[in-house]
This record gives structure tokens, sequence and C-alpha cells, in this order.
């Protein structure tokens, strides 16, 4: 029999048999459910707190980067605790992966200087071994994964665009310079015909990419065709003869053979619009050549007549100047009429110096430089047959043709000369009188324009005449120099203008000259209103000079081989003269060798400048270059500079005598008599040419700071 259990299922209490019902939830695993249902939310608000630390973290760098702090600053900053933001736990990786931004932005900061400062080649450089010396000083491998990662995040990106942008410059590089060689073997080909073989035979087949099904050429159809463009636009940039241009255009019309489908491709310039407007460039270019090759014949033609006539100026012997003209005559028979009419007597010279003066400012003005020779030199001899005068007007006109041909202008259209004139005539309309004309502000306005126009042009082409601006291929240095002489020119002729304008003098005679005498206004010459007075004093001056006066002048001049003209100046009547108060506001400093020539008319002193004279010596002297032997004097023997420098101290001490320094002072002034062959003084000496001076030196055995001593030695006074 089965066995049967005679325990109930029962508990203490229950009023039934069977299983009780116990809770199936404590209180803890309530709470337990409770925390669980809610992780998420636990998790997310974890993660908030965490990046709005780093959030802060990385506005604070930010803020601190823009405050004008370092990376390492702020790195110090974070590490030290210092800055709360920077130091919390939860903001290391985002203050680390900021850091990391921040160097990356350095590291291209510096290779972008690196490459501005032309570092980097992108012809024979690789970029990303340039870059490396900028990131290595970094040490990436040392740094923590944040920072790491926010510097690739940052540097990388840029790499990359660097990178294309690198590739882009090498390809096209690379491309230029495989034309460059295409175009270079083009040009070893003589025949014109033969170009379009040679460079078919350039065109080989290349390996297969990757065993792509696609036919790769050295030379694509198109870079066929950009090779011989290249070429002809090169043979246009340089030609300088027409045969260059024609070859230019026999090449752009080659035919180029057949396509792929047997179609005639005809020649470039049958389909290329570059072609074609390359084409009408050097058809424009051949007759611009032409006509230019026709304007310099006739130019170098003008040139010929023109020195060959300054060449029978300038020959002394009369057999010879005879030959000249002959052959002269032979290569040009129009100048026959132009050399028979040159007087050859001196004694007979006939000048109108105005009208050769009027010729001088149509010349500068480039009135004759589209005038035949014959044309010009009429005109010239209508007023002169001066040998002299005739060669300098030639001259003139050469050196103004020669800027014409360069593309300057009329000088006094400069742009500065205009506007100094501009700038005086606003001065003299508020000077001319309110009353003169009647009071017609028109007349008034025109004629102060028309005083200040005609003074300032006709001296400023005086003053062009001896000092014509260089040639557009004289160093660059001379022009820039031309040009500061140009500026200060003009800068103290208009402060000596506005002195002379403001003058009550000048006022009144302009007043008297408007106002009274407006009638001869088309006589009217600025010169003529103070420069009466002014002469008046040079005369009176003149008339002050004694003849012991003259006599000293022209000896100092003649024993010193000064120009005449230099010493007359450093007289004390000459100076009073110039510093005379009325005088100045008519002749500035500016103007003293015109004064002094003045007054050696008056006093009739030939005007002499003796450079010939100084140049025989200095010749003599260079030929001359043996030591001197100096000798003895007393106990002393003179052989070398300290010997001299006793002699010149006296020192007793040295076996320097009584009387030995006098005597050494003679010694020299005999020796330099020798030499230069005239009675010596320091102004001559002095004013000789640096080389003479180093070579009497020389031949003392000196330098030229003991020279300098010596000559101080020798002429005390």
């Amino acid at each position: 029999m089965a066995y049967k259990s005679k325990v109930t299922n029962k508990y203490f209490g229950s009023t039934y048999e069977g299983r009780p019902n116990v809770a199936k939830v404590s209180p803890l695993g309530e709470l337990a459910n409770a925390i669980n249902r809610n992780m998420d939310s636990f998790q997310a608000a974890g993660n908030n707190y965490i990046q709005g630390k780093k959030e802060d973290a990385i506005a604070e760098m930010q803020k601190l980067k823009q405050d004008g702090k370092s990376s390492e600053e702020i790195a110090n900053l974070a590490l030290s605790g210092e800055n709360t933001i920077l130091s919390n736990m939860y903001a290391e990786s985002a203050v680390q992966g900021q850091s990391g931004r921040f160097a990356a932005a350095e590291a291209i900061a510096q290779i972008k200087k690196a490459m501005a400062a032309q570092e980097y080649d992108y012809t024979s450089m690789n970029l990303t071994e340039f870059h490396k010396k900028f990131v290595k000083e970094y040490d990436l491998n040392a740094q923590d994964d944040n920072f790491v990662l926010g510097f690739s995040a940052v540097f990388q990106q840029w790499q990359t665009e660097e990178k294309i942008k690198d590739a882009e410059l090498k390809g096209a590089w690379h491309n230029n310079q495989k034309m460059q060689k295409v175009v270079t073997l083009l040009e070893s080909v003589t025949d014109v015909n033969d170009i379009m073989a040679t460079l078919k035979a350039t065109s080989i087949e290349l390996p297969k990419l990757d065993g792509d099904g696609k036919r790769n050429f050295f030379l694509t159809s198109q870079e066929e065709n950009t090779a011989l463009l290249s070429y002809a636009t090169k043979l246009y940039n340089t030609a300088e003869t027409t045969a260059e241009l024609e070859k230019a255009i026999a090449i752009l019309e080659l035919s180029r053979g057949k396509g792929k489908g047997g179609n005639d491709l005809g020649s470039l310039l049958d389909t290329d619009p570059k072609a074609q407007e390359l084409n009408k460039k050097i058809d424009d270019r051949i007759t611009a050549m032409e006509n230019q090759n026709y304007t310099n014949t006739q130019r170098a033609i003008l040139k010929e007549k023109e020195d060959g006539l300054v060449a029978v100026f300038n020959e002394t012997d009369e057999s010879k100047r005879d030959v000249i003209i002959k052959d002269l005559i032979a290569k040009y028979p129009e100048m026959a009429t132009t050399i028979n009419n040159i007087k050859t007597n001196v004694n007979d010279i006939m000048e109108d110096k105005g009208g050769v003066e009027r010729i001088k400012q149509s010349i500068i003005d480039g009135d004759f430089s589209d005038k035949t020779f014959e044309y010009t030199m009429a005109s010239i001899m209508e007023h002169t047959n001066s040998w002299s005068t005739i060669s300098s007007l030639i001259g003139l006109n050469q050196g103004i043709q020669r800027e014409i041909n360069e593309g300057y202008g009329n000088p006094v259209r400069d742009i500065e000369v205009v506007d100094t004139v501009a700038k005086l005539q606003k001065i003299m309309v508020d000077l001319v009188p309110a009353d003169a004309f009647g009071g017609d502000q028109t007349q008034i306005d025109q004629v102060a324009y028309d005083l200040v126009e005609m003074e300032i042009e006709a001296e400023y082409r005086k003053w062009y005449e001896k000092n014509m601006r260089p040639s557009k291929n004289a160093d660059i240095k001379e022009q820039e120099a031309w040009l500061q002489k140009q500026a200060t020119w003009l800068n103290e002729k208009y402060a000596e203008k506005v002195a002379l304008y403001q003058s009550e003098q000048f006022k009144s005679a302009l007043d008297k000259k408007l106002v009274e005498n407006f009638q001869d206004i088309d006589n009217l010459d600025l010169d003529t209103i103070p420069k009466q007075w002014a002469d008046e004093q040079i005369k009176a001056t003149g008339e002050l000079f004694k003849g012991d006066e003259i006599d000293e002048i022209v000896n100092i001049a003649n024993s010193q081989l000064r120009p005449i003209m230099e010493v007359l100046k450093e007289s004390d009547r000459f100076k009073t003269l110039m510093e005379m108060e009325g005088f100045r506001k008519v002749f500035t400093e500016n103007d003293s060798d015109l004064v002094a020539e003045e007054l050696l008319k008056q006093l009739g002193i030939p005007v002499q400048d003796f450079s010939e004279e100084r140049l025989k010596i200095e010749d003599s002297i260079r030929l001359n270059s043996t030591l001197l032997n100096m000798g003895t004097l007393g106990d002393v023997e003179i052989k070398s500079w300290e010997d001299m420098k006793n002699l010149m101290e006296n020192n007793m001490f040295d076996g320097v005598g009584k009387g030995d320094v006098e005597k050494f002072r003679e010694v020299v002034l005999t020796n330099f008599e020798n030499i230069l062959g005239m009675q010596p003084n320091f102004n001559l000496i002095a004013g000789l040419s640096q080389e003479a001076q180093e070579n009497l030196a020389g031949m003392f055995g000196i330098n030229m700071q003991q020279f300098d001593e010596l000559l101080e030695f020798t002429f005390p006074n």
C-alpha cells in the first residue's frame, strides 16, 4: 500500500489546507527595483554633469587663450590646481583634448610662416616630411591619448587639404616642365615643316596603369596642341626680327595630320581661338616692327648727318676738315647746301641770341622731333652761324630725340613742374592789383597764370638744358639721383619765387606795369620788373673794383689754376652784393655764376677755368712715379715718414737742429715745383684730382693722411 503523509499543508493560524500565500517582494527588493527603473536617468544626469564640466573647461581654455595665455601656461594652471575649472577631475580629458587642438593650431601657424618664407619648395620637397619637423617638437608619442586625439582632429584635416593643393601644384609644375622640354626640342628643328614629325615622335605610348585597358601616351593630342601654341607664343614674346614672327605664324598654320577617325585635323589657326588671337597679335607686331625699322633707319641717318656736321666743326686741321666734308656730301648730297651756307670765318660770326634761345625752347619742347635734318639746320642758321652754337644745339636736339624715343614727353609738362607752376599761380592771382585791366577778373586771372607759367617754364628749360634726364637704360641710382636733383631745383625755385613775389618792391613794380602800362602787356616779362634794379647794382659793384683788386683776382686764379669766376665769388665786394636785401629777391645763391659772369664782362676779364692746364699737370704726375730722395738735413737723414714728422714737429731730441725745419719746408716746396712745373700753393695741389694727390703722396712714400699733414706743414697760411 502506498504511503500517505499524515502532514497536512497547514500553517499555524491557517484555516485551510494547501500552500500558503507569502509576499513576493521584500521592502529591499522594492528599493532595488526602483533604482533599476531609474538607472538610465541617473546615468544621463551623471553624463550631463561630466559633460558640463568638460564644456566649462573648454570654454575656460578658450578664454585664457584669447587673453594671451600660451598653451604651456594653460597646462601649468591645470596641473597646479590654481584654476578649479581646469583642475576638476571630470575636465581632465577635455583639457588634454583642447590642449592638443591648441598645439595643432600652433604647429599649423609655424608651418604657414615657414612656407611664407619660402622654406618649402614644392618642386623638390615632400610636404609630409616638411610637416614632420614642426610636429616632432610636440612629442605625440609621450602625450595623453586625449591630447593626441585633439591634435590629430585639427591637424589631419588641415594637412589633407594642403596635400591636395601640393599635389595640384606638383602636377602643374611637372606638366609645365614636360612642356618646356618639348618646346626646347622643337626649337632645335631648323625646318618648320619637320616640327610635326618631331612632335609626333614624342608621343610614345606609356605602360597601362593598374591593368587598366586605357592607353596612355607621353603627350596627349591636347598637349601636342599646347606645345605648338607655346612655341609660337615664345617666338612672339622674344622676336627681334620679322623673320622670327613669320616663323611663329608658320607654326600656327602647320597641318596636324589625321584624327582617330581619319578626319583632317587642320592647323591650330583653323580651330583654336587662342591661336587666332595670337596670330592677330603677331600680324600687328610685324607691321609695327616694319614701321619701327623704317623709323630707326631714318633716325640713324639723321644722327649720322648731325654727327658728321659736328665732326666738321671739331676738326681744326683744314685739310682733314675738307676730307670729312667731301665724304659727308658724297654720302648725303642734300647736305651740300647746308654745309656751304655755314660761314667758316669765325671772325664774322653773326648770332641772334634771342633767336637762339627761342630755338633752344623749341628743341626742348620737342618741336623738331619729327622734322628733317635740313629743316632743323635751316631753322638754326636763321639765327646763328657760330660753329660752337650750332654744335651745342645739335647735341641738345639729339638728347631730346633720345628722350622722345624712350617715351618721355615735353620736360616742362612733367607733373612735378606743372604742380610747382600751379602753386605759384595761386599766389600770383592774389598779387595782381584789383583795378588791373579795369577790374576784369578773367583778365586778372589769365595774366597771373601766364606770368608765372612763362617765367617758370623758361627757367626750367635753362636748367634742363644742362641737366637732361638720364636714359631709361641708365643705372637706377643715376635715375633716382636725377629725380632728387629735379625736386631740389623745383623746391628751391618755389621758395625763391614766393620770396620775390611777396616783396614790396615786386608788388610796387607789378602795380605800375599792370595798372599804368597794361597796354604793353604783350611784352611783359616778369624778369624786367625787379631785374632792372638788380642789374644796376651789378654795374655799380663792378665800378667799385680797383686795378689792384682785379690784378689780385687774376693772379690768384692763375697761380692756383682755379676758375676765375670762383675766385671772384670769394671777394668781399661780391659777397656784399649777393647779400643785399633787394638783390636777393632777384638773384639767389643758385644764380651766383650768372652774376659773376656779368661782373667779369664788365671788368673786361675773360672767363677761364684752367681745366686743360690742370689735366696737363695731372698727366705729368701720373707719368712721374719716381720716389723722391729728400736727402739729409743737419744730423737727420730723411728716409721715412718718421723722419719727416720729426722735422715738422721740430723735435730737438731726435737731432733736429735750429733752422732744419724751414730748410725741410723749402725742400718740399722745391720738389713740388719740380713735379708741377710751376710755383706750388695749397689751393693748387688741393684742387687736383684724388688720383693725382695719391700719386704725389706715393712719390713721398707716404699715405693720404700723412700727405694732408705734409701740405698743412708746407703751406701754414
